[in-house]
């Protein structure tokens, strides 16, 4: 139907001729499960309505969680729309292009675009706020469209297969499939692309210091503590720590407030406070501080909290942003070790 607006995909047929080549062995994590036997397996499910959280809600996320179950990982417990900084098992990666089959895909919330055919005809698709995730189980060869088994496809409460462009999707996580290609470890300093706000060059550090030290050292370095400005560059971020595995580590990031103010905001080199408040219900972050942060002291010792730090919150299953006071160590000691920060080089 010429016009014809809807969520994003096509239904295809159950069964798909399967044709993705996987090579270079890795270590696997996923339960000795290969690629194509994940891919199986989720067929299996066409159909059925997978009820992982018993509340009837029949979303996308519990298909997911029952997938990192049978592949024997810790299921998170994260909104589809969270998907794409979560801390990942051990060997899993995010990717951002060159999908496979096995891929956990995560879709870019609130998106909509267009494809139009040859006959002059349209389709809009449409993903919500709440964000999607599901099983890749085929890719064209052009990456323009891909295949996916998921749950909830156009408001079903059991898990279909569709077909969908691959400009919908914000990245991938792809498990250590035993059959899977080897992602190598990056180098200790990434650039991420300067068409983002803030972007330059970052360096992770971890060390037990305080907030203020770890300031004095990125400023002596030439940077400073990390200004995130963007929730893509904070994205990228977040994979790139989730790579190396630091998901234990508590990084202080360079924003802060003056004592006698309850308004956060970034740090320059010389301590001074500018830009936009960093806590206004306004700011892009607003929906990643922790639950009930910033709270400015500690309800448990009354120790002010005026510095910005962010760290892996596993009852999430996310990153999250929280204040914390100058000297993390001194109010709970068991984190030493845990103690990070990132400087940046604009």
């Amino acid at each position: 139907m010429k016009g014809a607006a809807r969520w994003m995909g096509r239904v295809l047929p159950a069964a798909l001729a399967a044709g993705m080549l996987w090579c270079m062995p890795a270590a696997a994590s996923t339960n000795g499960v290969t690629g194509d036997e994940a891919v199986s397996w989720v067929r299996e499910l066409l159909g059925k309505g997978v009820d992982y959280g018993k509340d009837q809600s029949y979303e996308s996320t519990e298909l997911v969680m029952y997938y990192y179950t049978h592949l024997g990982a810790a299921r998170p417990t994260a909104a589809a729309s969270s998907y794409a900084s979560l801390g990942l098992p051990e060997g899993w990666t995010y990717v951002y292009e060159d999908y496979q089959r096995g891929d956990i895909g995560v879709w870019i919330p609130n998106y909509t675009c267009r494809e139009t055919f040859s006959d002059g005809t349209w389709e809009e698709y449409n993903v919500t706020s709440a964000g999607h995730v599901g099983v890749i189980t085929e890719v064209d060869d052009d990456d323009v469209h891909f295949s996916a088994v998921s749950q909830g496809h156009n408001g079903t409460r059991y898990c279909t297969e569709d077909e969908y462009l691959t400009v919908a999707l914000q990245c991938a996580i792809r498990p250590n499939f035993p059959d899977n290609v080897t992602v190598e470890e990056p180098e200790e300093s990434i650039v991420i692309n300067d068409v983002y706000t803030g972007a330059g060059t970052y360096q992770y550090f971890v060390e037990d210091c305080t907030w203020t030290e770890a300031f004095s050292k990125a400023v002596g370095m030439g940077g400073h503590l990390v200004y995130i400005e963007t929730r893509q560059e904070y994205y990228d971020i977040l994979k790139d720590i989730n790579s190396r595995g630091y998901t234990k580590v508590h990084f202080f990031i360079g924003g802060r407030r003056d004592v006698s103010d309850s308004d956060y905001f970034w740090a320059d080199e010389d301590n001074v406070l500018f830009g936009t408040c960093l806590s206004d219900d306004d700011y892009w972050a607003s929906t990643e501080w922790l639950p009930g942060e910033p709270s400015l002291t500690d309800p448990n010792n009354n120790t002010i909290e005026q510095y910005l730090d962010i760290f892996y919150y596993e009852t999430l299953g996310r990153w999250v942003w929280n204040d914390v006071p100058d000297d993390i160590l001194a109010v709970v000691p068991s984190y030493s070790g845990r103690i990070g920060y990132i400087v940046e080089w604009d």
